[in-house]
């Protein structure tokens, strides 16, 4: 069966799918819960289902009358509901041989509805619950025993819900919008493998793969994360050999619980291996199902926080909520996506224009935003690198470790507290740019005795490429590179992700750190040091 959004929701029982149980939300049908606030209250059988309850009657187009009919409809489900305990099916208690015969009276949608607020409840041990993925339209939730639950422990992934997916990363500083206050995003690493592994499931059963593909797909899909330092990519930046998640990833591939899973699972060890790294039809898989997650939930968050120029045109922020406004589900390419031939071929061309033009103004606008860098290279490239060097943090450590952790050793370092929580006010920061790292060196050299500047360099270097020919489409009875279907934009898209190969100064002000004299200068000297 081939999955998408349509067919999830004209399931009337809850989609299991694999080792995942998909939610949908309200009803996809309003006019039938509009209706049934009319015609509910007058059945009998529900006039019943109240008065056994105990609860006030409910009377036809009374307010708040479908607010607690659905209400109703819950506590009697979770009261008459059999339920049994079963350590080999997560779902079982989902079966509809288990349910109270009234629910069958109602209208398919809202049997879904009911279903999964009890899948929700009290309906299973869940590992995970997660109402929605944003701009997919849909959520999921993973129980506490199968793959996804012993993945999660063979990989040691529970540290990544301590680790923030956008690491050091702040929301755009930007003093003529009035934004000058530093803000973490604090959505986790951890939030995004299960995400990934969601989306993967539905890849692996929507194209032509093997029980042991599917596996293999689906195990890279929520471990490729794994390794993912404290301090997230920021950290990586320390010293990119030796973080290479994906050059390392066989390094987690050993011993007897990695043994025992991937007998039981029949995950192919060596096409694991090769899809991490992105080769073949699986590894172009795994990289659509992280690419659209890891934009769902960033793209949410920078909305959240950013803020648009005041008197312009257009900003890129308005262009973000144009795009999300016409295409609310604009990164669900998983539904439209199909091998042919070794090829990735996204069906909806139009969506995937919308994506990677969504893509783009991300990474322009937060990814390689350098107001959005000041704690990168503060943290990142300045403190954790001197203390990397030194080898007061080792990389054991630092894959070990969680963000707060990381916090702390840095505040041990400088005998300060709470440095990243206390320092928020970036209303005297600011950034010059340069032609080259010379040239801004010398800039900052110039404030290395002044006590209340803090004076940074970063050499910038994009590494990420706009996928305008990564990405095939159907052109008419032909696939083709999406660079060659859409060519005016695609050119747009290269245009907005093209960064500048400058050298920038970041400077900010050592007193509204709230560091001490004595931190001040050991924070002088650690970034002197790496600079």
């Amino acid at each position: 069966m081939k999955y998408s959004l349509r067919t999830l929701r004209a399931d009337p029982d809850v989609p299991i799918v694999g080792n995942v149980a998909y939610l949908l939300g309200e009803p996809s049908s309003r006019r039938e819960l509009r209706r049934l606030a009319v015609w509910l209250p007058r059945a009998d059988w529900f006039r019943e289902l109240v008065a056994a309850l105990r609860l006030p009657p409910i009377e036809s187009g009374e307010p708040n009358a479908l607010e607690k009919i659905l209400i109703t409809l819950d506590i009697a489900n979770d009261r008459e509901h059999r339920y049994i305990l079963s350590f080999e099916d997560p779902f079982v208690n989902l079966a509809r041989r288990f349910e109270p015969p009234w629910l069958q009276k109602l209208p398919p949608h809202t049997r879904r509805f009911i279903r999964e607020r009890y899948a929700r409840g009290n309906g299973m041990d869940p590992r995970a619950i997660v109402p929605h993925i944003p701009f997919m339209g849909m959520g999921y939730l993973i129980p506490d025993i199968g793959f996804a639950d012993d993945a999660i422990q063979v990989f040691r992934l529970g540290r990544l819900a301590g680790v923030k997916q956008l690491s050091f990363l702040i929301n755009p500083i930007d003093h003529d919008t009035g934004s000058s206050y530093a803000v973490l995003f604090e959505h986790s690493r951890f939030c995004h493998v299960l995400d990934t592994f969601a989306v993967g499931n539905l890849l692996s059963e929507n194209n032509p793969l093997s029980e042991s593909e599917k596996m293999t797909l689906r195990t890279a899909a929520i471990s490729h994360d794994a390794l993912t330092p404290a301090g997230g990519d920021s950290v990586k930046l320390i010293d990119p050999p030796a973080f290479d998640e994906d050059a390392h990833y066989p390094e987690l591939l050993t011993g007897e619980r990695w043994e025992n899973f991937q007998k039981s699972y029949g995950v192919d060890h060596e096409q694991l291996i090769e899809t991490i790294l992105g080769h073949g039809p699986l590894g172009r898989l795994l990289d659509l199902a992280d690419k659209s997650c890891y934009l769902a939930r960033d793209t949410t968050a920078y909305l959240a926080l950013a803020r648009g120029k005041k008197g312009s045109r257009e900003s890129d922020r308005d262009k973000i909520e144009t795009i999300i406004r016409t295409d609310p589900h604009v990164c669900n390419l998983w539904e439209s996506a199909q091998i042919e031939r070794g090829f990735l071929v996204i069906g909806n061309g139009d969506r995937l224009a919308r994506f990677l033009t969504l893509r783009a103004l991300m990474f322009k606008n937060l990814y390689y935003n350098p107001r959005s860098r000041f704690f990168e290279c503060l943290l990142g490239k300045g403190i954790v690198r001197y203390l990397y060097r030194t080898g007061a943090l080792t990389r054991d450590a630092l894959l070990a470790g969680s963000d707060h952790w990381l916090e702390n050793a840095i505040d041990c370092a400088l005998g300060s507290q709470y440095l990243i929580r206390w320092f928020q006010n970036m209303e005297r920061a600011r950034i010059e740019e340069y032609p080259d790292r010379l040239a801004a060196t010398a800039r900052a050299a110039a404030f290395d005795h002044d006590p209340s500047v803090i004076a940074l360099v970063d050499e910038f270097k994009a590494v990420t490429n706009s996928g305008v020919n990564k990405f095939a489409v159907r052109n008419s009875r032909s696939v083709v590179p999406f660079a060659e279907a859409y060519p005016s934009t695609a050119v747009a898209i290269e245009d907005i992700i093209k960064a500048p190969a400058v050298a920038r100064v970041y400077f900010m002000d050592a007193d509204d750190m709230g560091l001490s004299a004595e931190s001040r200068e050991k924070l002088k000297m650690m970034l002197l040091a790496v600079r």
